[in-house]
């Protein structure tokens, strides 16, 4: 759910990004609309990705998901490139998360608590609510006082049809500096512990970040992902964790295990 925000944060501790006007703010709506987690989201940016990856629930898991039930690195994570896109970052992971699916899903869907457990952001918020369906704003702290905060609005559609599962498929509305933004989460109750699955692609204006090494913003996007994956199960399996001790384990973790080398996979086929 916080991906695109932490990989976004590393890759700018490199360098600098393009400046662009305020997002307005939609008002606050709810009602009883139920949301298909296939349809189309008109209002959001379309990639090619935003259709592709809720087929992928139709023969659910892929087969490139490792389905693991212990793993020694915390979360396992792989690149996905698009033909042609050098520096269109898509990922595929796996977590085990040490708490029932009550708590993880809770903690995902709160999204406004998210300040209490990533550092880089200002502000979370949601603005619009539709049945299901979720608009949230993000604002986010620029690593350089000469560059504007990263500000996007996302839509979210929840999915709780399946017993014992939870799927967030998440799509870009607007942003100053990502242009798509596509994703899936799936939870998944394994008893006393949940499994999180998911995928994400984005595709930002990197603007003066472009002159840095296709290789270097690739390992910086991973490796953030990979710390907002960490934040999020050890406030799981720790709910009495602060902000600080949730970072200072999540980069100790990412000592004991680097995501560099990345490693590579191929997008799952719709079967």
């Amino acid at each position: 759910m916080i991906t695109v925000v932490t990989q976004l944060f590393f890759v700018l501790l490199h360098g600098v990004q393009q400046a662009n006007a305020e997002l307005p703010h939609a008002f606050l709506v709810s009602s009883g609309v139920v949301h298909s987690i296939h349809e189309r989201i008109p209002e959001a940016k379309q990639s090619e990705y935003s259709s592709q990856l809720p087929q992928l629930l139709g023969h659910w898991p892929p087969q490139v998901l490792p389905r693991f039930h212990e793993y020694d690195k915390a979360v396992w994570i792989r690149g996905i490139k698009t033909p042609g896109k050098g520096t269109y970052i898509g990922q595929v992971k796996e977590v085990v998360i040490h708490a029932p699916l009550s708590v993880v899903s809770r903690l995902i869907s709160e999204f406004e608590g998210y300040v209490q457990i990533f550092q880089e952001l200002k502000t979370v918020k949601v603005v619009e609510r539709d049945g299901d369906k979720v608009t949230v704003f993000w604002e986010r702290f620029s690593p350089f006082f000469f560059v504007p905060n990263i500000k996007y609005e996302q839509i979210y559609i929840i999915d709780r049809t399946v017993e014992n599962r939870i799927i967030y498929r998440y799509q870009l509305k607007s942003g100053n500096s990502l242009n798509f933004s596509d994703g899936l989460i799936v939870l998944e109750s394994e008893g006393r512990w949940t499994r999180l699955s998911g995928f994400d692609f984005f595709d930002a204006s990197w603007g003066i970040v472009g002159a840095l090494a296709e290789g270097k913003i690739w390992s910086e996007s991973i490796q953030g992902s990979y710390l907002g994956d960490l934040a999020l199960k050890f406030k799981a399996e720790n709910l009495d964790w602060t902000i600080d001790r949730i970072t200072k384990e999540s980069e100790q973790m990412l000592k004991r295990f680097p995501v560099s080398p990345i490693q590579y996979v191929d997008f799952p086929k719709s079967e």
